[in-house]
């Protein structure tokens, strides 16, 4: 548990993003968490290797602060790069395909939205308002990108982030949206992304990642 400005403490827990959807429909309290999932799950296994659709899940996390409960989604998008994406597991490894030609590297520049929504801990039958601090939270987090390698991390560089207006909600729900361009030349398609969500103090407060 990571300690933050606001005297709580962060209480992370890890969902896997594609695998999990039963575990998501039970949790009743996160329908629209569930709803983002299932839109964004864009992988389809056959015969022939796993096959990619527009976006890429990148993870989901939900973290809670006292009875506030954060949940965080991210989806990678490259224009038509990943539309028709196909992995194939080899004995040397992973291979990547598109339109009958052998990638080997992500483009140059990716997009990676990142949606974030807090509803009460304790279910739709006990809602409570979101505390302003949580809201402030929210309209203030911070990203770093890195790149997953056998030497070690390597950062990402960022070239833009944006804040994209959320939904309008009531008191009891609150969410934001960011939209982050990473600048992505050369980097080989077997290394995982990696999305670190930072406070705007710098603490950190949830990770995902993601790789075709």
């Amino acid at each position: 548990m990571l300690p933050n400005k606001f005297g709580m403490k962060f209480q992370p827990e890890t969902r896997k993003s594609v695998s999990k959807h039963r575990s998501c429909l039970a949790r009743i309290r996160f329908p629209l968490a569930c709803l983002i999932l299932f839109a964004a799950t864009a992988r389809l296994v056959g015969g022939e290797g796993v096959k990619y659709g527009k976006t890429l899940p990148m993870g989901f996390q939900m973290v809670r602060l006292a009875d506030t409960c954060v949940s965080l989604k991210a989806l990678m998008n490259a224009n038509d790069f990943l539309a028709g994406l196909k992995r194939v597991d080899t004995s040397q490894g992973p291979e990547f395909y598109s339109r009958g030609k052998r990638l080997f590297f992500y483009p140059d520049h990716v997009s990676i939205q990142i949606m974030a929504i807090a509803t009460g801990c304790r279910g739709p039958m006990q809602p409570i308002p979101i505390p302003q601090g949580v809201r402030d939270l929210l309209a203030s987090l911070q990203f770093e990108a890195l790149s997953e390698r056998k030497e070690g991390a390597q950062p990402i560089h960022i070239s833009s982030a944006k804040t994209v207006r959320g939904l309008s909600w009531t008191e009891f729900v609150e969410s934001s949206n960011y939209v982050l361009e990473l600048e992505m030349k050369e980097i080989p398609l077997t290394q995982n992304v990696v999305i670190r969500v930072i406070t705007s103090n710098g603490d950190a407060f949830a990770q995902l990642s993601g790789h075709p």
